[in-house]
């Protein structure tokens, strides 16, 4: 319903204002602190909150086969980013690369995961609370 829209809408974008402003924080690397956990943290624990309360599995709105797939890469990417923050193991930056190349493919995937009405459809404009486009 439009209720459940609304509520996605501004938690999409407190999610990107809240990471936006740790990462501002942080300097972009966590060496000071570790603001960007935090609000990932937080909205992990929102979405269990949120399946927790509805009583239901949120697996049933995923594919499970682009579901698997975007989660084997995003493991490779893991690793490969793990290996890539030893500057004597990766001095040509190889396990980087890797890690990004990983993360898209993990992206593509994980992007389409989605079943139901809203797959497919182009999102041309986000309404907030009280028709205001953005």
């Amino acid at each position: 319903g439009s209720k459940g829209a609304d509520l996605n809408v501004i938690l999409r974008y407190l999610a990107f204002a809240l990471t936006w402003m740790a990462q501002l924080r942080d300097d972009y690397w966590m060496k000071k602190n570790h603001a960007t956990l935090y609000v990932i943290g937080l909205f992990v624990v929102l979405y269990v909150i949120k399946f927790a309360v509805e009583g239901v599995s949120p697996l049933r709105y995923y594919e499970s086969s682009k579901l698997k797939k975007g989660s084997v890469l995003l493991g490779c990417c893991a690793v490969c980013f793990y290996f890539s923050l030893n500057d004597s193991l990766d001095r040509y930056r190889i396990f980087h690369g890797l890690s990004q190349l990983f993360l898209g493919g993990a992206l593509f995937f994980l992007w389409q995961v989605r079943k139901g009405d809203e797959v497919g459809r182009y999102k041309k404009t986000d309404q907030l609370p009280g028709g205001l486009e953005l």
